[in-house]
């Protein structure tokens, strides 16, 4: 195993408070399934009382990594770093050669700005036309149809929204806040940047979204590949540099929180170490931001009849950020809104980062349980705040009549203009 020893695992005192936080664990009562349960087959290996096999590499794969355990964790063990060290040395996160060439060629992917991009146009392309659709039915395994189709709907949602044009800025305009955009968002739901420039431009807060970002490097870094998460890593950090010294504002969970950690991602780096810890502290997540505000727009009168909302916690927002009231905080503040309560709010939906593509049987199971708790609460729109997210739950929740935003939009749509635009 490498770098992981024993003293990685000492400790770990069985308490079994990570049980109960466990999404997969919740869903199969299988402790194999478990934080516990993997510390304890990493602490084998470790020890070299089982060999690397792929029946272990699939028992790691089967983690979603959305750290509730180490959230509920009482000895503060990291295991989101713990199991991506172990995946690393196990020759990634994907035990079949198949799935590991797959992974490889979207880690290619994603360090490709400009390919990644128009993949991911292609994609919704094809999930608008319904052409996504029929490849699912025609090439994927059939008990895993349905969810891959709930996948594309979700897309395909999207698709059919009209595009928004992007707050303008001039060039040489210095801007308050830098925004990070991620890989997902500009292609998949473009609307949601535009959402975010617009809602700063309306608490009065310029922003610049600098061109030669990149990926964030969290799919690298959970399945194993951290090497490519590091030059990634460095080369947002360069990027961001360049570009001024305000608040990195963020509105994907996932990428927020991968971004917070650049510190200890490069802590070895003697040429990013300091680089990447003054970095992780200016980034902010936007609800995070936006909360952080005072007064931050101008709404207009209540309308006749308020949207029921409910919000879904993103793991990364919740369990590695510690954000929870803050999202809360501001559908509180917005006129026209009423916040329902929804059950299990701290039980992850499934999506962790290509879990739901490469483990659909799980992701599914988490993926109806969570779409299910949402239903029930009676709201008509579920509010998220992170992509994966997105396109887990919002075609199961247009089928149970339940339309899906991020968080971001909703403030947009029910915050007033600024003064000098009234």
């Amino acid at each position: 195993m490498g770098a992981l020893e024993r003293k990685d695992f000492l400790a770990c005192i069985h308490c079994g408070l990570c049980l109960e936080a466990c999404p997969t664990y919740r869903e199969t009562l299988d402790e194999g399934e478990s934080a516990r349960g993997r510390i304890a087959l990493l602490k084998s290996l470790a020890l070299s009382e089982l060999t690397p096999d792929a029946d272990a590499a699939r028992a790691l794969a089967d983690c979603v990594l959305c750290a509730s355990c180490q959230a509920a964790c009482p000895s503060g063990i990291g295991y989101e770093w713990l199991m991506a060290r172990a995946r690393t040395h196990l020759g990634g996160a994907q035990p079949s050669g198949r799935e590991r060439r797959w992974l490889r060629r979207w880690w290619t992917l994603f360090r490709r700005p400009r390919q990644l991009a128009l993949t991911l146009r292609l994609v919704r392309w094809a999930a608008g036309t319904g052409l996504a659709g029929l490849g699912v039915r025609l090439f994927f395994p059939r008990p895993h149809q349905a969810h891959y189709l709930d996948l594309v709907a979700s897309v395909r949602a999207s698709a059919g929204q009209p595009r928004r044009p992007r707050v303008k800025r001039r060039a040489d305009e210095a801007a308050d806040v830098l925004i990070f955009a991620g890989c997902v968002t500009p292609v998949v739901f473009p609307q949601v940047l535009a959402a975010l420039e617009s809602v700063l431009k309306k608490a009065g807060v310029s922003c610049a979204m600098p061109r030669q970002q990149v990926c964030c490097g969290a799919i690298h870094f959970h399945t194993g590949d951290l090497a490519g998460a590091r030059a990634l890593a460095r080369r947002n950090i360069a990027a961001f540099e360049a570009a001024g010294e305000g608040p990195v504002v963020v509105e994907a969970a996932g990428c927020a929180a991968a971004l917070k950690e650049y510190g200890e991602l490069l802590a070895d780096d003697p040429d990013f170490a300091e680089r990447a810890r003054a970095f992780a502290a200016r980034v902010r997540d936007a609800t995070e931001y936006l909360a952080a505000l005072r007064g931050p727009a101008a709404p207009g009168a209540a309308p006749a009849e308020t949207t029921r909302v409910v919000y879904q916690d993103a793991c990364h927002l919740r369990h590695l950020q510690g954000i929870v009231d803050a999202p809360r905080d501001l559908l509180d503040r917005l006129p026209g809104v009423t916040r329902m309560a929804a059950a299990e709010e701290d039980l992850c939906c499934g999506s962790g980062g290509v879990f739901n593509l490469l483990r659909p049987s799980l992701a599914a199971r988490l993926g109806e349980r969570k779409a299910e708790v949402l239903a029930a609460s009676g709201a008509e729109i579920a509010v998220t705040t992170n992509p994966g997210c997105r396109v887990q739950l919002e075609g199961r929740l247009r089928r149970r009549g339940i339309g899906m935003l991020h968080l971001i939009e909703v403030c947009d749509r029910h915050w007033g203009a600024p003064a000098a635009d009234r």
